[in-house]
């Protein structure tokens, strides 16, 4: 079983008739990125009861095709890691970069383990790898195998925006343009939707608050940009949607529409709080208030703020 938002469904390891492993998904309403998965994680690190945390689908979903690439490039990348944590135990910040080449190394030939990725993006984020170009070279490999570990991309981008200084407004070559354009990437190609993709979207500018309100700034002017977007999430319906033009009532909330309006609230309300009383009310719909209970249960507004 996985869970995904007030919701559960199934996955199950096959052989494709080509004699490749997959991972067959079922009863599944949402992408991968919503997608949580309790079974211990493959890891030789962590022990004890933490192995089994919840933990993104990507790690289940890695699975078959890191077998598909090979179990022995798949071991490399594992006593890879194993060097990585050592030396780094021992050595301190100076040997990150040494390590890191040689875990990108392996990586090259089977890129299919996303504990390794965290590891390295996990430095990058706390700053203790502060080395631009190895940065360039784990996106680039990390890449072209993204899509299939959205939430693996997501600590990627965090650690991006903890890397990088984003100086006020925006120019096609400064870091708000680079991390606003590759989310949207991702966002198009697994969001599933208009609605799905501005929930993991918006998900995704969370985490690069700091640099967002260093570059755009905050408070209404900048959120009611998302004002179009929050109103078409509560009612779910099309972009564009207005009090005027909305004729059906009884529309359901939906799966994708729940998310974005969760992301699109929460991002929102921490780029400027006073949209909990300007902005919510005007959407005037108990579809709005549901949503906006599922949105304090999910992330701890209360507590967060």
């Amino acid at each position: 079983m996985v869970g995904q938002p007030m919701h559960a469904a199934a996955i199950a390891f096959d052989k494709a008739p080509d004699g490749h492993s997959e991972m067959d998904k079922y009863n599944w309403i949402y992408s991968s990125y919503w997608t949580t998965f309790e079974n211990p994680v493959q890891t030789d690190d962590i022990s004890g009861p933490i192995k089994t945390r919840e933990n993104s689908i990507d790690h289940a979903a890695s699975i078959p095709l890191a077998m598909n690439v090979g179990l022995d490039s798949y071991l490399d990348v594992r006593l890879a890691m194993h060097l990585f944590r050592s030396v780094y135990y021992n050595e301190g910040n100076s040997i990150l970069p040494r390590v890191t080449n040689i875990l990108l190394s392996a990586l090259e030939t089977n890129p299919h383990v996303p504990e390794a990725w965290e590891l390295i993006f996990t430095h990058l984020g706390m700053t203790t790898l502060q080395n631009n170009t190895l940065f360039q070279k784990s996106f680039e490999q990390f890449k072209p195998i993204a899509k299939h570990y959205p939430t693996t991309f997501k600590k990627l981008i965090t650690a991006a925006a903890s890397l990088f200084e984003c100086p006020r407004g925006v120019t096609e070559s400064g870091p708000i343009k680079w991390l606003e354009d590759t989310i949207d990437w991702l966002a198009t190609s697994e969001g599933g939707g208009t609605l799905g993709e501005l929930g993991l979207k918006l998900d995704m500018y969370v985490e690069i608050l700091p640099c967002y309100r260093s570059a755009h700034g905050s408070g209404m002017d900048i959120v009611r940009a998302w004002e179009p977007y929050l109103i078409a999430a509560a009612w779910n319906e099309p972009l564009g949607i207005t009090k005027d033009t909305r004729t059906y009532y009884a529309r359901s909330d939906g799966a994708t529409s729940k998310a974005a309006f969760a992301s699109i609230f929460y991002f929102s309300l921490f780029v400027d709080q006073r949209l909990l009383v300007n902005k919510l009310y005007k959407v005037e719909t108990s579809a709005a208030l549901r949503l906006l209970g599922r949105t304090i249960q999910k992330y701890s507004i209360i507590s967060k703020s």
